[in-house]
């Protein structure tokens, strides 16, 4: 729909990248500074996905200081549409980890930053409200891949209020079960849903009954069945989820970085990650702050 297309004289919007329930995700390039972005679009042009477009930029303009959240560079209009420019994480999303299987010690890293994240945005009374592997991004640093949480369209930022819906807002398959029942979302909602993104990327399932027996590893293993319990007042906190998949990885890090392939990336460029996704994991390890 919008391929070919020069928006604000500068962004010339290259290809589709993908699409969820609330907008639509293109490629583009910065002619002026001369870089790759990503373009969100709300699906349609009333005035409700207008004010979801706008929500979602004051969202993320609200959460970046969390440098493990995707920067926003720019927003507009064209054609009637907002749009919102971010920048375009190279390495895809982690929805490729799943059919593709990465190293379970580069999963468990990629799960860190993502719960880094989360405590910073439960922190201030936030929280994401669809944490899924389409909504983690993968941003390549000197060819190692650093993961960013994506997709703050449903998001709640207390500065920003939040989206208001007679259904429960998220994805079916990861959406805790109390929010499933018509329950109040919760901070502990976004550790259910991270719970079973950690085992979708360890096993490939989200059969969970069946998946966690599958994980490797005591400690991981107990870490993820805590996650998911059915009773969020049991679930560990975000930073519990961290400290605990630093204290899991702690042992890793004299060891030899695992290479990591990646599948082809949105443009369509073979990629070959390198291993350990650690970035921040040490100063995590001196700082050690709860959430």
């Amino acid at each position: 729909m919008f391929q070919g297309e020069l928006l604000n004289g500068r962004y010339w919007v290259s290809s589709r990248l993908g699409a969820g329930g609330f907008g639509e995700t293109w490629q583009a390039n910065d002619t002026v500074a001369n870089r790759w972005v990503a373009v969100k679009f709300p699906l349609g042009s009333s005035p409700a996905a207008a004010d979801n477009a706008l929500r979602e930029i004051r969202n993320l303009v609200r959460s970046q200081h969390i440098p493990e959240i995707v920067d926003i560079l720019d927003s507009g209009e064209h054609r009637g549409r907002q749009y919102i420019v971010m920048e375009f994480c190279d390495g895809g999303s982690l929805r490729n980890w799943v059919a593709n299987r990465q190293p379970s010690q580069t999963v468990l890293a990629a799960v860190f930053n993502v719960a880094q994240a989360l405590s910073s945005l439960h922190k201030v009374g936030g929280f994401h409200r669809d944490v899924k592997p389409d909504n983690l991004l993968i941003q390549l640093r000197d060819g190692y891949p650093f993961v960013k949480l994506g997709d703050l369209g449903i998001a709640r930022i207390p500065e920003v209020g939040t989206h208001m819906t007679n259904r429960p807002l998220g994805t079916e398959g990861y959406l805790a079960p109390e929010v499933r029942g018509g329950g109040a979302y919760a901070p502990s909602a976004d550790i259910y849903s991270l719970g079973v993104t950690l085992v979708e990327l360890l096993t490939g399932s989200r059969d969970l009954g069946n998946a966690v027996p599958k994980i490797a590893g005591p400690a991981v293993k107990a870490l993820a069945a805590l996650m998911i319990l059915t009773d969020p007042r049991r679930r560990p906190s975000a930073g519990q989820v961290r400290d605990q998949l630093a204290a899991i990885l702690n042992p890793a890090r004299a060891a030899s970085r695992p290479r990591v392939t990646q599948p082809e990336s949105a443009n369509n460029a073979p990629l070959v990650l390198g291993g350990l996704l650690v970035l921040g994991l040490l100063a995590a390890l001196a700082a050690n702050d709860e959430a």
